[in-house]
């Protein structure tokens, strides 16, 4: 469980104990800080429980994180075949279900990309001169 801490001077900046404050507030677990706490409530200091986000919540902040991961992710363009037509690789990030369809569109067989791992497929087609 988080605790938020304020203090009672508003704007401190400093560490008591293992917490530190800037501009007069602080998180800390109470597990890790239970001491600390104890010594914030006897003193005097605002402390107040953290909601803990939801699993959605946390879900979506995972999704929002991954997208923002892949936007930074540059595109590798290969000639996959051999026949002087490039080609944009799915990301290295993607689903090994997105290299499967990539794998078969490009001429494996279903049962041979089905029969790999993502790192295999990207392994096959991001030569490491195109990373």
């Amino acid at each position: 469980m988080r605790y938020r801490i304020t203090t009672p001077e508003p704007g401190w900046t400093g560490q008591i104990g293992t917490v530190n404050f800037a501009d007069g507030a602080a998180e800390c677990e109470a597990d890790a800080d239970a001491a600390a706490l104890y010594y914030f409530r006897q003193a005097g200091y605002g402390v107040e429980e953290v909601a803990e986000p939801s699993p959605a919540e946390r879900i979506a902040a995972l999704r929002a994180e991954l997208a923002a991961l892949e936007a930074q992710e540059p595109d590798v363009i290969v000639d996959v075949n051999g026949d002087g037509v490039s080609e944009t690789l799915p990301k290295k990030s993607a689903s090994a279900d997105a290299w499967r369809a990539f794998a078969v569109k490009y001429g494996m067989s279903q049962e041979e990309a089905d029969g790999l791992s993502r790192d295999d497929l990207i392994a096959r087609y991001a030569k490491e001169d195109s990373k």
